[in-house]
C-alpha cells in the first residue's frame, strides 16, 4: 500500500511531504542571508591571528574568570590565536564583552534571560556575551 502524504500550507495551498525538507532548507538559508546582512558579521580571527581582545569587569567572579579561560583555551586550539584579557572597554577596538548580570547597553536587559540563558550581540565591531548569571555565562561559552 502506497500513501501520499501532503501538507496544507494555506488556503487550499498543498505540497508533497517529499518538497517539505527542500522548502525548510530553502528557508533556513534565505534567512541566514538576511540575518547576516541584518546583524553583521564578526571576524574573530583570520590567519591564526586576531585584533580581538575580552573585556570582563575587574569584580568578575572566579566562575566568569575560569569560563573566559575555557572560551580562550578553545579559540586558541582551534586558531593559534591569543587573545588577550583586558578590564578596559575600547571605543575603537573589537572585542568580546562579557557581562553577567547587567549590560553596558541601555538597551539590553539580562532579567528576561534567566538563570541559564544568554545573548550573543554584535554591536560596533564588538561581539556581547550577556548573562545574568555566571551559569548562563558559561552556557553561552559551551554554545559558542
Amino acid at each position: 500500500m502506497r500513501v501520499r502524504l501532503d501538507f496544507q500550507i494555506y488556503a487550499g495551498m498543498t505540497m508533497p511531504f517529499s518538497h517539505i525538507r527542500l522548502f525548510i532548507l530553502m528557508l533556513i538559508l534565505c534567512m541566514s542571508a538576511h540575518f547576516n546582512s541584518v546583524l553583521g558579521s564578526f571576524s574573530l580571527v583570520q590567519n591564526g591571528t586576531s585584533d580581538v581582545s575580552i573585556y570582563v569587569d575587574a569584580a568578575a567572579s572566579s566562575s566568569v574568570i575560569a569560563n573566559i579561560d575555557t572560551l580562550r583555551r578553545y579559540i586558541g586550539e582551534m586558531s593559534g590565536a591569543n587573545l588577550p584579557v583586558t578590564h578596559i572597554v575600547s571605543q575603537k577596538g573589537r572585542q568580546i564583552i562579557v557581562e553577567t548580570g547587567a549590560s553596558l547597553l541601555s538597551d539590553l536587559k539580562t532579567s528576561d534571560l534567566g538563570n541559564d540563558g544568554f545573548r550573543l550581540r554584535t554591536l560596533n565591531g564588538s561581539l556581547y556575551i550577556t548573562a545574568n548569571t555566571d551559569y548562563g555565562f558559561q552556557n553561552a561559552v559551551y554554545t559558542f
